[in-house]
């Protein structure tokens, strides 16, 4: 039979280091997200009331943020409405796609 043996490999880069940039990286990669994720959502606003509702309760999210200025105590119904558009987006993929998003 065959054996399997552990072997030192030397580092591909050897002593140079990252040319990445944490924040740059983190900032464009983001708004790539973002922006996929919203041209996804939008594609199939009109298509579903489930993304509708989602919508209706991301909007609103944003509402609270906004009311919370001048009440601060309103910032609570933030984090419950995005979680509620989360939650329906994740239902009105499954039933437009059968199942995961493929994003």
């Amino acid at each position: 039979g065959w054996r399997v043996q552990s072997v030192r490999v030397k580092a591909v880069y050897g002593s140079e280091q990252s040319g990445i940039e944490p924040v740059r990286f983190f900032a464009s990669v983001g708004s790539m997200m973002a922006v996929e994720h919203h041209r996804r959502a939008l594609k199939h606003l009109f298509g579903s009331v489930w993304m509708m509702l989602s919508f209706l309760f991301y909007m609103t999210g944003y509402g609270f943020g906004l009311y919370a200025i001048q009440r601060p105590v309103a910032l609570l119904g933030l984090p419950i409405c995005w979680w509620m558009a989360h939650r329906l987006d994740r239902i009105a993929m499954y039933r437009l796609s059968g199942g995961r998003t493929k994003i």
